[in-house]
């Protein structure tokens, strides 16, 4: 039990570190962008991954108070269903105008994808890590955000 709980923390760290990294490249293409559609863009992925760190940390405090998260709750399952659609919301109309990205855009892009899919790859890694229920369902929904941000990344990219 003591080791699930050590590895649980362990993973949940690197989850941190992980939407750490998608924050700053998010916040970095959207300062570096020109068009403002493509900055909301950056700007609402940077929200997004800010708000897997907050769900994350919170997972966190949850297993240092009680050695587990059998007893945690959150809106996860809402919020990201809200964000994905919001995220799509934002995608859809941008790719049906045919905006013309600047190369530092699509720079940002690749950037981004390759930071999914390396998201994709840890939770998919770390889901298989952990015991509990309620930590591989915190994975399952991390990945289903971060396969949604990849789709529409790549959607931006193949449409410019």
């Amino acid at each position: 039990m003591q080791q699930d709980t050590q590895r649980l923390l362990e993973l949940l760290d690197q989850a941190l570190a992980t939407e750490n990294e998608g924050i700053k490249v998010y916040e970095d293409a959207a300062a570096k962008s020109q068009d403002d559609k493509v900055k909301d863009i950056f700007q609402m992925l940077a929200r997004a991954e800010r708000g897997h760190y907050n769900f994350i940390e919170n997972a966190k405090e949850s297993v240092v108070k009680s050695r587990s998260l059998r007893d945690w709750r959150s809106n996860a399952a809402s919020d990201i269903g809200r964000e994905i659609e919001a995220i799509g919301r934002q995608f859809i109309p941008m790719l049906n105008t045919g905006i013309v990205m600047s190369a530092t855009a699509l720079d940002a892009i690749d950037i981004g994808i390759k930071v999914e899919q390396e998201s994709i790859a840890f939770y998919t890694y770390a889901k298989t890590r952990v015991t509990e229920p309620a930590a591989v369902n915190m994975y399952n929904l991390l990945l289903a955000s971060e396969n949604t941000h990849l789709l529409f990344l790549e959607m931006a990219k193949w449409n410019t």
